[in-house]
């Protein structure tokens, strides 16, 4: 068990303070190869058939929003899409 459990506050807090012009060239070139790896594995589940199932769980939630369902063009709600 952690001495010191971070909360989500603290960690947005955190998230919040950071300053890109801090970072370092390997800093950088990580979150690149970062961000290239979530859009990646994100795009391959959404045509793999748990995705493809819960990519249709989403629409017969009928919510509406703004945030865009990965591999799809159908907008939901931010919840909805978090959670497919």
């Amino acid at each position: 068990m952690l001495k010191n459990p971070i909360s989500s506050l603290d960690l947005a807090d955190e998230i919040i303070r950071l300053n890109a012009g801090s970072f370092s060239d390997l800093d950088t070139a990580q979150l690149q190869r970062l961000m290239l790896d979530y859009a990646a594995v994100s795009l391959c589940g959404s045509v793999q058939p748990w995705g493809r199932k819960m990519r249709d769980w989403a629409l017969n939630q009928k919510t509406t929003g703004l945030a865009r369902l990965i591999g799809s063009g159908h907008l939901t709600n931010a919840t909805t899409a978090a959670l497919v």
